[in-house]
């Protein structure tokens, strides 16, 4: 939902000063020069930029769209012909989406945790009858606020699994939250939680990542916080760097190498965000790592060449780097002054730039996060309050060395 851009304005003139037009369902939250709508009709967000913007606080105080279009000619100096095109084209796609009271037909979207690439949903042949009361191997772990049992039927199981985990190994007569059984037998390997069939795989290989990425599903769905953002975490003293980005954006290769020149290892993959005061906490499980980061990160990880090769679900290899020591982390969290949004294009001239808050949190919402229920307006005023305060960068780079370099740069002040 953009129409052209133009300078900045004072937006506090853009607000509306009287009593506005109430749009039943429809909460504005006002960031930087831009402006956020969010749905409760359907439970989304939506993003205008500094002119449309203005377009929809002069239609919010009653404005008439002929005044509106004098006041775009006025505003940014633009042509009549090219106002009225931008505001007839807002308020049509305004009406479309329901915004303006019309009926709403998108249908309500529930957020959730992002999805396991790793599991296969157990199927219905594992009853629970099938599941062995033998496992000789138990141990416990810790990840974020939660306190998990993982008990293995075989030795095989056991040494697929653990090395990967290790790190958050705790003391075995620790009382947990939930119990992880990996059962082998003729048809594969099944996992189970508290006794329920969660998922299968075929073999040792496939084994530790449907693991590791169960036991970060079950870490998120035990913590009480305000979101659950996709993202790495990086830490310098007891502040957080985010690193947040889709799958091969290369963020976990940049963990990786952050780790590797003294920045503490919070995730590679989703962190927890608490609200008074807002703090992220982490959920360390090992950096998972892809193919093509193997031989950009052998030159500072030599060990990295001798670790097992895994295969998730999707047929992507892995290797699994374990952080060397997570026993200083913060116990009351991380406050967030930086979030970098890494890209790695082959090639390319590493750089660095700045990027808006309003374009940032769209970036974050559309990677997904979980707030254990349906979005709402509240939790959406939160995270605007708590990305107001906060630089927001986006990271080109083909060089890691010259990545960390600039990273580097902008964290000199922690």
């Amino acid at each position: 939902m953009y129409v052209t851009d133009f300078p900045p304005l004072i937006f506090e003139n853009m607000k509306p000063k009287n009593q506005p037009r109430s749009y039943v369902g429809i909460h504005e939250f006002f960031l930087d020069q831009e402006l956020l709508l969010f749905s409760d009709l359907n439970g989304s967000l939506y993003r205008l930029n500094t002119s449309a913007a203005f377009i929809w606080c002069h239609q919010a105080e009653g404005f008439s769209i002929q005044d509106t279009i004098r006041a775009m000619v006025d505003t940014f100096g633009v042509s009549a012909e090219k106002a009225q095109s931008d505001v007839q084209a807002s308020l049509s796609e305004w009406r479309h989406l329901g915004l303006l009271g019309a009926l709403n037909t998108v249908p309500a979207t529930e957020n959730s945790l992002p999805k396991t690439e790793n599991s296969k949903s157990a199927d219905a042949k594992y009853h629970p009858q099938r599941l062995t009361l033998a496992y000789p191997y138990e141990y416990c772990y810790r990840l974020g606020s939660g306190c998990f049992q993982v008990r293995f039927s075989t030795l095989e199981a056991q040494q697929a699994v653990h090395p990967i985990i290790a790190h958050l190994e705790i003391a075995p007569n620790t009382r947990c939250n939930s119990i992880f059984d990996i059962t082998k037998d003729s048809e594969g390997y099944l996992l189970s939680r508290d006794f329920t069939p969660l998922a299968t795989c075929q073999n040792l290989r496939e084994l530790g990542p449907l693991v590791h990425g169960e036991l970060l599903v079950a870490a998120c769905k035990s913590s009480e916080c305000l979101a659950i953002i996709h993202a790495a975490a990086m830490a310098k003293g007891n502040y957080a760097v985010l690193l947040p980005g889709d799958s091969g954006s290369g963020k976990s290769t940049l963990a990786a190498g952050m780790l590797a020149t003294g920045y503490g290892y919070l995730s590679d993959e989703i962190v927890l965000l608490t609200s008074c005061p807002y703090r992220v906490f982490p959920l360390p499980l090992s950096i998972g790592l892809k193919e093509g980061a193997w031989p950009v990160l052998s030159p500072v990880y030599p060990i990295l060449e001798e670790l097992p090769i895994y295969q998730r679900q999707d047929g992507k290899k892995i290797r699994y780097l374990a952080p060397h020591d997570i026993s200083n982390q913060a116990t009351m969290g991380y406050s967030v002054r930086q979030i970098i949004f890494p890209s790695y294009v082959a090639g390319i001239t590493t750089h660095v730039q700045p990027i808006g808050r309003a374009e940032a949190f769209n970036r974050i919402a559309e990677g997904g996060y979980d707030v254990n229920r349906r979005l709402n307006s509240t939790t959406i005023a939160e995270l605007v309050n708590w990305i107001s305060n906060i630089e927001c960068w986006e990271l080109c780079y083909s060089s890691l060395a010259e990545s960390i370099d600039h990273i580097g740069e902008l964290t000199r002040v922690y």
